[in-house]
């Protein structure tokens, strides 16, 4: 998914947000973690499936064998090589996208509002930004989506929520 969003960390950062705070089961593959590309010069679906990037070892840490016996090509070039992205660079850095997505992952599970509850969308004062809100078992959880260019402030246009907790902002 990163090559497709551009490599754009907010936008690869909206998807998700949007992805886990919506109802269902949010499904990630492999390596969308730490924003690894895809191979796209592999047919079909080969494509999506190169090896785990987990260090800028050799084959990106996945194997120590030869490159031209392994049975997915590691991606070694370019933007979404594994010199670039990979597991054990972004583990130490706390403002990576791996770290981001733990996150994201704990308020998930923090908050089962969001995957199993009954949801809505709310009206705000920005037409830019899609809110909604998730209710189960008496608790609400609501999300807000900057969709626009810019950040902006935002009014609910609602006052049926009136005792807020901000469990994660983003105010890029």
């Amino acid at each position: 998914m990163s090559s497709s969003l551009r490599g754009e960390r907010r936008r690869i950062e909206l998807t998700y947000s949007l992805l886990f705070s919506l109802p269902g089961t949010p499904l990630l593959r492999y390596g969308e973690e730490i924003g690894m590309g895809e191979d796209l010069s592999l047919e079909g679906r080969n494509s999506v499936r190169t090896v785990m990037q987990w260090s800028d070892a050799l084959n990106g840490g996945f194997s120590t064998a030869s490159s031209d016996v392994l049975t997915r090509p590691v991606i070694k070039e370019g933007e979404y090589g594994y010199k670039q992205v990979n597991v054990a660079d972004q583990q130490r850095d706390p403002n990576s996208l791996i770290n981001w997505m733990e996150h994201i992952i704990r308020i998930r599970k923090q908050c089962p509002e969001f995957g199993c509850g009954k949801w809505q969308i709310l009206e705000t004062d920005q037409p830019c930004v899609f809110a909604h809100c998730c209710e189960s078992e008496g608790k609400s959880a609501i999300a807000l989506h900057n969709l626009g260019d810019r950040s902006c402030t935002v009014t609910l246009k609602s006052d049926e929520y009136n005792h807020l907790i901000d469990i994660s902002s983003n105010s890029q």
